[in-house]
């Protein structure tokens, strides 16, 4: 129980962690891309998803819009 109870707190803080950075504009290090949407980390090591295909190795802006599965997922600026 007690093991189940510190595994649901965990997921929690980390879903209002990365809430937190919903609507903000972010820094996105692209790492792969496949099917119209390119995989890559923030700077705070988040994984995010953006709309379109990216080099890998390249940096894009991002605004966050929603989050999926400790996931944010996000539209590149500009």
């Amino acid at each position: 129980q007690r093991a189940a109870k510190l595994s649901a707190i965990c997921a929690e803080l980390k879903s209002a962690y990365i809430s937190s950075f919903l609507g903000k504009e972010v820094e996105v290090l692209a790492e792969r891309s496949a099917k119209g949407i390119t995989r890559g980390l923030t700077k705070n090591h988040l994984e995010i998803r953006v709309n379109g295909e990216f080099e890998a190795g390249s940096i894009i802006r991002v605004k966050t819009e929603n989050t999926v599965d400790f996931c944010l997922e996000g539209e590149k600026i500009g």
